[in-house]
């Protein structure tokens, strides 16, 4: 774990290992929700746009999306966000490109955030899972 804080009027910092890069887990969806919201801003998609679910291609025992369901862009950020669905998370990852997402952070100044893989290939490669 590492902890950066700053206290904006004093400039005063919190600093423990703050850079060292880790595995980003759950704190991706921030990122994927960014570049999400930057293409929706830019037009490149919208919130009511759909997206197919497949079977094959996910978590039976923690999504609560069935194959075949046609989500909206904005269910699976619902989803994403606040239930933490990883399947949600790969779609909305898969939808916006996770390059776009890498290349996002990077012109943030997040220059070590990335995302290369899928949960689901996290899950497999990872953790050895099905």
């Amino acid at each position: 774990m590492s902890i950066y804080m700053k206290n904006l009027p004093s400039a005063d910092e919190i600093v423990l290992d703050s850079d060292t890069v880790y595995e980003t887990f759950s704190v991706i969806k921030l990122a994927i929700a960014a570049e999400l919201v930057h293409q929706v801003e830019s037009s490149m998609l919208s919130l009511s746009d759909r997206i197919t679910t497949k079977a094959g291609e996910r978590y039976p025992q923690v999504s609560a999306l069935e194959p075949g369901l046609n989500p909206a862009v904005k269910d699976l950020l619902t989803l994403m966000i606040i239930v933490s669905d990883n399947e949600a998370i790969d779609l909305l990852a898969e939808k916006v490109g996770r390059a776009n997402v890498t290349n996002y952070m990077h012109s943030l100044g997040l220059t070590k955030t990335s995302i290369q893989f899928s949960d689901l290939d996290w899950h497999r490669t990872w953790l050895g899972r099905p």
